[in-house]
């Protein structure tokens, strides 16, 4: 399995998913995710927007576009050659950002697309997420005729993943 991490873009072959979620103030769920996929999904390729540990995270206005750049590259490149997973976890530390409101902004955008064209689209909220009630009815009424149904669990949102991935790709 690989693994691809901004700002570096590769080829890969074969199915690629996209793991999106809050980032800043999250617990380290994307390792779990990485961790799970492969577990279920041999040889598929894992796009995750979380920098590694050691990395420098300079988000100076070249770096935060060159950040933006590789995830809107990244998220599109899933939705025409694998799918996209969306973990919405509790917050595990406070700041004054609001949390995860980068994550929400690409949900509701993705959310739109697979009600137009579905592909393999899974969505995960942690209960306690904040306005997690409201999420969980918008995407039962607007996604569940289409084959969406939201996860509690992480775990449940990979095996979720793993089987819409097996469906459309074959394996």
């Amino acid at each position: 399995m690989a693994v691809i991490f901004p700002p570096n873009r590769v080829p890969w072959d074969g199915s690629l998913v996209f793991i999106g979620g809050p980032i800043q103030n999250a617990p380290a769920w994307h390792e779990k995710a990485i961790s799970t996929l492969e577990d279920l999904i041999p040889g598929v390729t894992v796009a995750c927007p979380k920098r590694p540990a050691g990395v420098k995270k300079d988000f100076s206005q070249d770096k935060y576009e060159e950040q933006v750049d590789w995830e809107t590259y990244y998220l599109n490149s899933s939705y025409m050659m694998g799918g996209i997973l969306f973990w919405l976890p509790v917050q595990e530390s406070r700041s004054d950002r609001p949390y995860g409101q980068t994550t929400r902004f690409e949900l509701g955008e993705w959310k739109t697309k697979f009600q137009v064209n579905p592909f393999p689209f899974s969505v995960g909220i942690e209960p306690g997420f904040p306005n997690e009630k409201y999420l969980r009815r918008r995407l039962q009424q607007d996604c569940e005729p289409f084959g969406l149904v939201v996860k509690s669990s992480l775990k449940e949102t990979c095996m979720d993943m793993a089987d819409k991935i097996k469906v459309k790709f074959g394996g």
